[in-house]
């Protein structure tokens, strides 16, 4: 779901994403087993780096909470940016805590000039562009790294297999869901 929003003689595109469906919960052990079944709405508020959920608790057997609503406001766990505004492979090769070796996929261009060109080589030649609001899936291969440094600025390879600048004027990192 795209939406614009147009401050004084400039236009930003704010892309929200949105997961809906159903849950299951439950508890077993000592005393009475309890199933809680419901909808759930999670709502990625990107640019802020917020997400919500919303859990809507319709059944289930011995759920103490039928027809209630909960809904957390959260902070995203997504790779933050250095002082300068740049994704190093320090904070963008590691998730789930740094147990696992792996860049971050799932990025959207958010470029003040509306377009990113992603190029061959670090300020190579441009083998296609992307538009602001784009979403981009960095590159997988056998190490599960697409961070590449170039006179000190690291550029993140994509799964059309070019560059982009791997700094918050040009990409955010996005959740997956």
């Amino acid at each position: 779901m795209a939406q614009r929003m147009c401050l004084v003689f400039r236009c930003l595109r704010v892309v929200v994403s949105r997961y809906r469906g159903t849950f299951r919960d439950s508890r077993t052990g000592p005393g009475a087993e309890q199933v809680c079944t419901g909808t759930i709405d999670m709502t990625d508020n990107r640019p802020g780096q917020r997400f919500s959920v919303t859990w809507n608790v319709t059944g289930g057997k011995a759920c103490p909470v039928i027809g209630q609503t909960v809904t957390l406001n959260l902070v995203a766990a997504l790779p933050r940016p250095d002082g300068r505004g740049d994704f190093t492979p320090v904070s963008v090769d590691q998730w789930n805590g740094g147990t696992q070796s792996s860049t971050w996929r799932g990025w959207r261009v958010v470029s003040a000039d509306g377009f990113l060109n992603c190029r061959a080589t670090p300020n190579g030649s441009i083998r296609r562009t992307y538009n602001a609001g784009d979403p981009i899936t960095a590159f997988r291969d056998r190490s599960g790294l697409a961070m590449t440094t170039s006179n000190g600025a690291p550029w993140l390879r994509t799964a059309d297999n070019c560059l982009v600048r791997a700094n918050a004027r040009f990409v955010q990192p996005t959740n997956s869901f």
